[in-house]
């Protein structure tokens, strides 16, 4: 079996035995005096070649045999490698010089219809092509399919994890002899797994070690990877949402939850549906399990983005009728957009205009983040902050990637997305005047387009609404103003800003309105005061929230309204 597996000649067969009956026999260690050269090969064995001790051949490229270092080859000592001992002896085992570079994969769960059909497109093609391919959705997903496939053609996976490629030298070189020759010992399929966090130098050692193995071998990885050679490239299948229901009733047949609304807020993997509801029994209630969607779709997109923790209510909430109302039709188009698009048609035929977007435009301290914080809590979602300056690259292609990998982390659970900063990449696209501009405008297109078809909410901000370019803004759902508070949401401001616990003495809301200061100036100065009459031993007074609203002015660097607190001053001792 090893003579065909390599193609081995009668001569290299025999040194083979040689060097094994050396290590199993005494008798044989004894009648050659230690270890065999190639030299005493040649002198002893019959049919021999010379060209059995050169690099190229399988002896010597397969590690079949271990040459002596630093010594001739002719005269150097030769020793058969432990794993062909291993395999001529019968013993399973994969070579160890492997181990560090070999991933676990998790169980992925019963596969669904259309991925049983992604497998048998795989099976086909595992015999026709040199590499296969799947790329899209978890890591878990793609690799259970391949070893579904792989199973059919009697082959389990060898699965390394691509980042281990990226070595230089020698040791790429031994890593990829030692994987081709697992290959053809074993029953194995080599598969290189890449993680949605791998740069681009490890997609290139992929490209580079596809060029040079001889063994079919398979890829897992987030996006396709362009290799040469016979490819077999296919797209990991996304559950839909009727799959998900039914794995989900399955797993929890009797128990009276609302799986259809589960099926639809959180794209989870069969295997994540079925190890959820492994964990539920009598006293666990359908908020319980929400919460256990929400905590398990979490992990990819913590990795990205700044999650926060949505504390806000509609009670908190204070900005004029028109921008409150805009809210509310939002949170009211989340809770029947699948009775209106789905189960009413509008999305047959048509599948844009689905998402839910919104710009969020006004001054700094208006309450953009604190009616994100509202909508996340409304919906029950996560709420993640992204500095869309901080994504934004200056290398041609960078911001795309940076972009999809949120989108793709966020669609599991349907997050609700706060990009500050929206101005810094959708600003007015010009004419295309420099080769930098083409780039700039490929970036906007690429993230309407993630944004249109994003299963979330969407929600932009910016302080400069003129920056942004109209073309976007028709392809927004919700445009939302957040104005300079006036006089009276200024009083509403101060008389909500206050914990029930704090102790009050003597505040007067409709003066301190006067004050020409958004909602996060009067949290602040509401913050500030507090510890002041903390410090005095008092309840919180108008003498205290002058002098924080002084020190508020002049980290502002603005002069201070004199006038409009010199009503004040008879009150303040």
């Amino acid at each position: 079996m090893l003579r065909q597996k390599f193609g081995l000649s009668a001569f290299e067969t025999d040194l083979v035995v040689l060097c094994a009956g050396r290590v199993l026999d005494a008798n044989v260690a004894s009648l050659i005096g230690g270890r065999p050269t190639f030299g005493y090969a040649y002198a002893h064995l019959a049919g021999a070649h010379l060209d059995a001790s050169v690099p190229t051949r399988p002896l010597r490229g397969n590690r079949l045999l271990v040459l002596e270092p630093g010594v001739p080859a002719l005269e150097a000592q030769l020793t058969i490698d432990d794993r062909i001992l291993s395999y001529l002896l019968g013993v399973p085992t994969i070579d160890e010089r492997l181990l560090p570079h070999i991933l676990q994969a998790s169980d992925a769960g019963p596969l669904t219809s259309e991925q049983l059909e992604v497998v048998d497109r795989l099976e086909r093609a595992l015999g026709a092509t040199s590499w296969i391919q799947v790329h899209g959705g978890e890591q878990s997903t793609r690799l259970a399919l391949l070893r579904a496939a792989a199973s059919r053609r009697g082959l389990q996976l060898l699965v390394l994890r691509a980042g281990s490629l990226a070595l230089v030298g020698a040791e790429a070189e031994l890593l990829r002899r030692l994987v081709e020759r697992e290959g053809r010992l074993g029953d194995w399929l080599p598969t290189l797994a890449i993680d949605p966090f791998d740069n681009a130098d490890v997609a290139r050692s992929v490209r580079a070690f596809a060029d040079g193995i001889t063994v079919p071998c398979a890829i897992s990885a987030p996006d396709s990877i362009p290799i040469s050679g016979a490819v077999a490239s296919l797209a990991v299948p996304t559950t839909t949402a009727a799959d998900r229901h039914n794995l989900w009733t399955s797993a929890l047949h009797g128990r009276n939850f609302d799986f259809d609304r589960l099926a639809q807020q959180f794209q989870l993997e069969p295997g994540q549906i079925t190890g959820l509801a492994s964990t539920i029994d009598e006293a666990t209630t359908f908020a319980m399990l929400w919460t256990a969607c929400r905590d398990a779709s979490r992990q990819p997109l913590d990795d990205l983005a700044q999650r926060i923790e949505p504390l806000a209510t509609w009670e908190s909430l204070v900005v004029a009728p028109n921008t409150l109302a805009s809210l509310r039709d939002l949170i009211s188009q989340l809770a029947k957009r699948h009775q209106v698009h789905e189960r009413w048609g509008f999305a047959r035929g048509d599948r844009r205009g689905q998402a839910i977007t919104a710009l969020f435009h006004g001054p700094s301290g208006t309450g953009k983040t604190h009616a994100a914080e509202v909508i996340a809590r409304a919906a029950e979602v996560d709420l993640y902050h992204i500095d869309l300056s901080q994504v934004v690259d200056k290398y041609v292609g960078e911001t795309e990637k940076r972009l999809r990998r949120i989108f793709d982390a966020a669609e599991t659970g349907g997050a609700v997305l706060l990009f500050d900063e929206a101005d810094a990449l959708f600003g007015k696209r010009g004419n295309i005047e420099r080769g930098t501009d083409r780039w700039a405008n490929l970036e906007v297109s690429y993230l309407l387009q993630r944004m249109e078809r994003y299963r979330g909410i969407a929600i932009l901000t910016t302080n400069a609404k003129d920056m942004i370019d109209h073309a976007f803004l028709r392809r927004i759902s919700f445009v939302v103003p957040f104005a300079f508070p006036e006089v009276s949401l200024r009083a509403e401001l101060w008389r909500r800003v206050f914990p029930s616990d704090t102790p009050l003495a003597g505040i007067e809301p409709t003066k301190l309105a006067h004050l020409q200061l958004t909602g996060a100036n009067i949290r602040s100065i509401a913050v500030r005061a507090a510890f002041h009459a903390a410090r005095d031993r008092s309840s919180v007074t108008m003498a205290h929230l002058l002098l924080a609203a002084r020190s508020e002015y002049a980290k502002l660097e603005r002069p201070f309204p004199e006038a409009e607190v010199r009503s004040w001053e008879g009150r303040q001792a």
